[in-house]
């Protein structure tokens, strides 16, 4: 994590301008980071709970929304390095603080949206605890709709027409994982050309 914020990690990508418009880029990726991992309505879900939280406690809504912060201004103002092909990765790996605060602030407001369901119409609580289980549905079905690859074949189609023209026994030299991958499933998972 130091090697990260420091750049050193990704130093041939280079140091970025220390920029207003960069930093506001990168906020925007992480926002939009968190509405792909969590989905829009869940977010809103969390961040009511954060805010509902200070309603309970002012002590442990401050270092709440503290951590908060800095897991993301902070974090998205070491890390405001050049934009490349990898900004969405770094993101995803350096602000996971953020979604685990995030998911905290969503079980507080299912915990409060439950109490105030019984409250108001106890014989509706089965109901509200069936929405709430339900609730992982979303983005178990984004992310199952954005990583299906089961209709793309080409990959598939492409290894196996390599491994076809290989003579027996070949070494293969392979150079970076979109051919290093369909290669190893089809001789390790689907057993083809085991030479």
């Amino acid at each position: 994590v130091l090697r990260h914020v420091m750049r050193k990690q990704y130093r041939a990508v280079g140091a970025g301008p220390r920029s207003l418009e960069l930093f506001l880029g990168q906020l925007h990726l992480f926002w939009t980071y968190l509405r792909e991992q969590l989905t829009a309505p869940l977010v809103v879900m969390a961040l009511a709970g954060i805010v509902g939280l200070w309603g309970v406690s002012k002590r442990w809504a401050f270092w709440f929304t503290i951590l908060f912060v800095l897991s993301t201004l902070g974090g998205i103002f070491f890390l405001n390095y050049l934009p490349t092909l990898h900004q969405k990765e770094l993101i995803g790996v350096f602000f996971l603080p953020g979604v685990a605060l995030l998911t905290i602030g969503l079980g507080i407001s299912a915990a409060w949206f439950l109490q105030w369901l019984q409250r108001s119409r106890s014989s509706w609580t089965p109901v509200g605890v069936l929405l709430l289980c339900a609730l992982p549905v979303l983005p178990a079905t984004q992310s199952w709709r954005e990583n299906n690859h089961s209709r793309n074949t080409i990959a598939y189609f492409s290894a196996v027409d390599m491994l076809n023209a290989f003579p027996l026994n070949a070494v293969l030299f392979t150079a970076g994982d979109f051919t290093a991958f369909p290669l190893a499933y089809l001789t390790m998972g689907e057993g083809r050309r085991p030479d």
